[in-house]
């Protein structure tokens, strides 16, 4: 029988050995560095996600706040060019069934008012100033006219019955413009009744120092 062949042993210094194991050590290094870096931008990212919710929640929450605020106080709208009129000073703020009060104006827009309750509506005779006072308190729009002047009584009627309330049309003799329109600390005059009259209704009606009832009549 043929005597086995020893298997032969690789010398430790064997170049080609030392190249492979270098080749193995070069590889496991690299890979170590590798995981390394994913490992340090996995926590540089999350470092920088962290630091952003913590930047993003309260600029969240001061918007909302702040959009909240506005909601709540949001400044009503206005008509181009009304006035609004300073307040009448008086130490009275109820008058008595027939007391009378100088408002120093044909049209007021505040100051004292009749006691009672307001009423609105279409009126062919001058209505009380003390009245009108009382109507624009709880919210209504006082539409003036001057005395005589039918046909713009006619057309200040009949868009007073475009509403259900809280519209008072009224002559008044000491105005000499054509309508004079006024609601609680507002006023404006007006050369036709058509001329965006029906703005300001819309923009003042209900709009008062304190809510109430005035139907119109």
């Amino acid at each position: 029988m043929a005597q086995a062949k020893k298997k032969r042993r690789r010398n430790r210094n064997d170049p080609d050995r030392a190249e492979k194991a270098a080749q193995r050590a070069e590889a496991l290094r690299r890979d170590r560095e590798e995981k390394a870096a994913a490992a340090a931008a996995a926590e540089r990212r999350a470092a920088i996600g962290k630091r952003i919710r913590s930047l993003l929640v309260p600029a969240l929450v001061g918007i909302g706040v702040i959009a909240a605020g506005y909601l709540v106080f949001k400044p009503a709208p206005e008509v181009d060019d009304v006035q609004q009129p300073p307040a009448i000073e008086s130490t009275i703020e109820v008058l008595a069934a027939g007391e009378t009060f100088d408002y120093g104006t044909p049209t007021p827009t505040n100051g004292p008012y009749r006691d009672g309750d307001a009423t609105c509506g279409v009126s062919t005779e001058p209505v009380a100033l003390e009245d009108a006072v009382a109507a624009l308190r709880v919210g209504a729009v006082v539409l003036w006219h001057q005395e005589g002047d039918t046909t713009t009584a006619a057309a200040l009627a009949a868009l007073a019955g475009e509403y259900e309330s809280h519209v008072v049309v009224s002559p008044n003799p000491d105005i000499t413009d054509t309508v004079v329109a006024t609601s609680w600390n507002r006023l404006l005059a007006y050369d036709t009744p058509g001329d965006g009259v029906a703005e300001f209704l819309d923009t003042y009606r209900d709009r008062g120092d304190q809510n109430g009832d005035c139907p119109i009549g």
